[in-house]
């Protein structure tokens, strides 16, 4: 036993009085950690979601004089069973844009999927993500020659 107990007593309070201050920053840290995961997890989703989909667009063949209708139709159809299936429900608002262009030297089609997704944060530690949303650009070269 302690020859001054009161000291003790005085220890354990200063340290339920630190603890009490760094709480609510540790917190805070945590909440922004979990927060910036999820935010990473639904950006690499909707990145591939945008490959993916460039790239079935890309290997649909027109024929001798491509209009790029058909290519744009699979490729925009395939990221919104492939947002669905990512668990990225559609019905949130997204958007999913696809451009099928000639390359800069006449020579190659391109094709260009832009896929934007909403994004609800889950913690509210970081309100600027969930302004922002979720955005992937892919472009690929297509068959059509």
């Amino acid at each position: 036993m302690s020859r001054y107990p009161h000291k003790l007593r005085a220890r354990r309070g200063s340290a339920a009085i630190e603890f009490g201050l760094v709480l609510p920053i540790l917190l805070a840290v945590f909440g922004a950690v979990i927060e910036l995961s999820l935010y990473i997890s639904t950006l690499h989703r909707v990145s591939r979601v945008a490959r993916d989909s460039a790239r079935v667009g890309s290997v649909i063949i027109e024929g001798p004089s491509p209009t790029g209708i058909d290519i744009k139709a699979a490729a925009e159809s395939h990221a919104l069973l492939a947002l669905d299936g990512a668990g990225l429900p559609c019905d949130a608002g997204c958007t999913v844009t696809t451009d099928w262009d000639l390359g800069a030297n006449g020579d190659w089609y391109f094709i260009t999927v832009d896929v934007t997704y909403p994004y609800k944060g889950m913690t509210g530690f970081m309100p600027l993500l969930v302004n922002r949303g979720v955005q992937s650009r892919f472009a690929m070269v297509t068959q059509q020659q």
